[in-house]
């Protein structure tokens, strides 16, 4: 198991921590997990305040401690992808709780974005609040 930098993107932002990857799983002391997801790893599970949510994967515990990424996120209900570049640096992804995003779906709240409008000045999405939005998106593939 290679002990490496990883890049985790959350609606945060990015944040590189160190990590364990062995090519399966990527491996995060429970401080670094707390920082991600504002979970605290606990013996019952991942709390949270007074809440705690069970992780019912029973590999996702190391020996010395450390979790699985991808299972804390499945106990979180959290989108998880992994990429490992070959000869790059290994980035994560975990996303928004489903709950969360529908909750601000059927609210009407746009996502957090920032993108570049037509003349390339970069935009806030929630900025553009009370105005109608269209959002093209195109790829080569």
């Amino acid at each position: 198991m290679s002990r490496r930098a990883v890049t985790v993107l959350t609606a945060e932002g990015d944040t590189e921590v160190d990590a364990h990857d062995d090519g399966d799983r990527v491996w995060l002391e429970a401080d670094a997990i707390h920082r991600l997801t504002g979970w605290e790893p606990k013996p019952e599970g991942l709390c949270r305040g007074d809440l705690c949510v069970p992780v019912r994967d029973p590999g996702a515990r190391h020996a010395d401690g450390r979790l699985d990424l991808a299972a804390v996120s499945a106990a979180l209900q959290r989108p998880f992808a992994v990429a490992r570049p070959s000869g790059g640096p290994t980035v994560v992804s975990i996303g928004d709780a489903a709950h969360e995003r529908a909750a601000a779906l059927a609210g009407g709240r746009a996502p957090q974005l920032r993108l570049p409008d037509l003349s390339g000045t970069l935009v806030e999405v929630p900025a553009l609040e009370r105005r109608k939005r269209v959002l093209l998106a195109w790829s080569s593939w």
